[in-house]
Order: C-alpha cells, then structure tokens, then sequence
C-alpha cells in the first residue's frame, strides 16, 4: 500500500517479483530449477522442459492420414505406459530395470 501498488493483479506481480529477487540474492539458491511446459513466463532460473508435458505438443499435431493418426496414438500410449512404469519404479525401485533405461 506504501507504493500505491492497490490492485490485487498488481499485487501479486509486485510480490512475485520481489521472492524471485530474494531466491536470484541467495547464493544457496543458485541452481534452483523450474520444470515446466516451455511456457516463456516459467523461462527463469535453470529451466528444463518436463517430457511429460512434451505429451501436450503431440495431441497438436495434425495427421494427414488414417496411418498418422494411429501413429500419434502410438506414440501418445507409449509416452503414457512409460510414465506409468516410471511411477511404478518410483514405489518399488529395482535393480535389473534401472538398467534397462
């Protein structure tokens, strides 16, 4: 209120931007990362894209034919029995499967 900074949109920017300005002051804090979709507005910090979101980009494409579109499921399927193995593994850790990947 101090600055004049009333509405609440104006707000949450304002504070926003002063945590981010802590986290870049804290040298513990230097390799924070931010996982995302590759949206521009979560391009800060260390960034790496979330191959789980990369899923998003394939359900955009544009098949031409009956044969695209069951590549697409495919490949979409695959994305999602990994991510499901993945989840698994995580639960019960294995020896002999983290080798396969």
């Amino acid at each position: 209120m101090q600055l004049g900074i009333t509405g609440k949109r104006h707000q949450k920017i304002a504070t926003e931007g002063v945590l981010l300005g802590c986290v870049l002051d804290n040298p513990a804090l230097e390799n924070l990362a931010v996982i995302s979709d590759g949206a521009r507005q979560f391009d800060v910090l260390i960034h790496g894209l979330c191959w789980v979101h990369a899923e998003r980009l394939i359900h955009k494409l544009v098949p031409l034919n009956e044969e695209h579109r069951e590549d697409i499921k495919q490949v979409r399927g695959d994305i999602w029995s990994f991510y499901k193995e993945l989840k698994a593994y995580k639960v019960h850790p294995d020896k002999k499967k983290k080798t396969l990947y």
